[in-house]
């Protein structure tokens, strides 16, 4: 009987180890609106780094409308202006992926990871 009671609790602590061992990252897994909810602590730090990103898309919204005008008199070719998009591609891309990195670093100290 004590070694059932035995194996029985060593299944259960081994079982509970797993989901704590499987569980992930918190902060790399959830969503922005879970972490935030958790800590609200992060909400601040969202609005800027959303705020940040908005300046960008509309610098390059405008670098976009200057592009088009001088694609249109053909003073740039199109294989410029392609490279000029793809440029901006990568920069909204490298932004969003340090927001990334400091939201999850945030959330990991707030946390105690």
């Amino acid at each position: 009987m004590f070694l059932v009671a035995l194996v029985a609790l060593m299944l259960v602590i081994a079982g509970l180890a797993w989901r704590h061992y499987d569980a992930g990252d918190f902060c790399e897994s959830a969503d922005r609106e879970t972490i935030i909810a958790r800590y609200p602590a992060l909400a601040e730090l969202a609005d800027r780094q959303r705020q940040e990103t908005e300046r960008l898309l509309a610098l390059q919204r405008a670098q976009d409308m200057a592009v088009n005008l001088e694609l249109s008199h053909d003073r740039i070719s199109p294989e410029e202006a392609l490279r000029l998009s793809l440029n901006q591609v990568n920069e909204i891309a490298s932004l969003r992926r340090m927001h990334r990195e400091a939201f999850v670093q945030a959330c990991r100290e707030l946390g105690g990871h």
